[in-house]
């Protein structure tokens, strides 16, 4: 599958959506999970996300500006080099610039904490 980027969150239940949400767009993952003792079945921890054509990441953005407008959710991007984007009371026209920028180093992610 070559090099992953992780989704992360401290939200089980929100990762569990998220992976439901990304299958239907048929965008490639995986689900990581651990048991947990005291609780009922296996706590998914991050999804991982296989290497993604320009479209799929298109796609894939536009579900991550949904889940933050719609669903009310933060999004921290976390580069490998140690850069870090977060998308908290940004206009739209910030918003789109940070966007052109994940897209252009999109490979470089390390990971995306939703929460």
């Amino acid at each position: 599958m070559g090099e992953t980027m992780k989704v992360i969150s401290n939200n089980s239940k929100l990762l569990d959506e998220i992976y439901n949400d990304l299958e239907k767009k048929n965008i490639e993952t995986n689900k990581v999970t651990k048991k947990v003792e005291g609780a009922m079945g296996d706590i998914t921890t991050y999804i991982s996300l296989g290497v993604l054509g320009l479209d799929t990441i298109a796609i894939f953005l536009n579900y991550l500006t949904f889940r933050q407008n719609q669903k009310k959710n933060y999004l921290h991007f976390k580069y490998k080099n140690g850069l870090e984007i977060k998308f908290d009371n940004l206009s739209k026209l910030e918003r789109d610039l940070k966007i052109k920028k994940i897209e252009i180093d999109f490979s470089q992610l390390e990971y995306i904490h939703i929460g």
